[in-house]
């Protein structure tokens, strides 16, 4: 059962997500929050990995290399992914140490068709990690990604 499920009306294609969702992946962001095993609180960078099923036996990389085999289509139909964040600190010795990161699987239902207004459902499930990053954190990412790529196009 799904953590997070949240609808959306969209307007763009399904190879724009693809494509939007393979962007992200490699992107990175800071964000404060508690050492494992209670070390006090740190500022943290989270790195996004993403991959995406391949046909059907597993998940493959997603990235521009990538994005031929996978963009097939458009319209309708369901898309998972899985996402990876890996998290680093900087230690008293300024060295990059990284720490356990998080696991999500997100599952992307796109229905309606191009005349009609099309809803973008997101299912986002925690798989494994400390949960440093909440699954709404993932949802919000996502949607912020497709915005900023729409006004990039525009």
């Amino acid at each position: 059962m799904p953590v997070v499920e949240q609808k959306f009306f969209y307007r763009e294609t399904v190879p724009y997500f693809i494509h939007t969702m393979a962007l992200m992946n490699r992107k990175s962001g800071s964000f404060t929050t508690i050492l494992p095993g209670g070390g006090g609180k740190v500022r943290a960078k989270r790195e996004i990995i993403v991959e995406v099923t391949g046909r059907k036996t597993g998940f493959i990389p997603l990235n521009e290399e990538s994005l031929k085999d996978v963009i097939k289509g458009d319209g309708t139909g369901t898309i998972d992914f899985k996402i990876k964040l890996q998290y680093t600190y900087l230690d008293e010795k300024y060295r990059p140490t990284p720490f356990k990161g998080d696991t999500y699987l997100v599952r992307a239902n796109f229905e309606g068709t191009e005349q009609d207004r099309k809803m973008l459902t997101l299912r986002v499930h925690h798989i494994d990690g400390p949960r440093k990053t909440r699954c709404e954190e993932v949802v919000d990412t996502i949607i912020t990604e497709l915005e900023k790529n729409h006004q990039k196009t525009r």
